[in-house]
């Protein structure tokens, strides 16, 4: 028995976006970055990279799942360190292709200035995120 290959390339579904097999490799080299809709910082960071497929955004805030996979990287992951001492959350985070992981957008991208609005904060002192 023999078998045609019907398609040429193949639809794939990642975070709700649609790429074809050309995009594997951006796909594999995605960067995922840990927000949630109530943080200042995280809006920023949803309105610069929700279309770029080279950025998998994961709500923590959304599905107890999710929260609970950032939570056990928050309390285990040195990179936290300083973000557990000060009480933060530790969000918007960034884990790279190679596993670096980045706790503020203003580390990820040099670019970024913070302007939020009055009262917005993730800190119980009401600064920042």
């Amino acid at each position: 028995m023999r078998y045609t290959k019907i398609a040429t390339s193949r639809e794939i579904m990642m975070n709700g976006r649609k790429c074809d097999n050309n995009q594997n490799e951006e796909i594999r080299n995605m960067i995922k970055v840990y927000v949630m809709e109530s943080c200042p910082d995280c809006v920023e960071v949803k309105q610069r990279y929700s279309n770029d497929l080279g950025f998998e955004l994961v709500d923590i805030g959304k599905q107890a799942r999710d929260l609970k996979e950032f939570l056990v990287l928050r309390d285990t992951h040195p990179a936290f360190e300083k973000v557990r001492e000060r009480g933060n959350i530790g969000i918007p985070c960034f884990i790279k292709e190679d596993g670096t992981v980045i706790i503020s957008l203003k580390k990820f991208d040099d670019s970024f200035e913070p302007a939020y609005a009055e009262g917005a904060a993730c800190n119980l002192d009401g600064t920042g995120c």
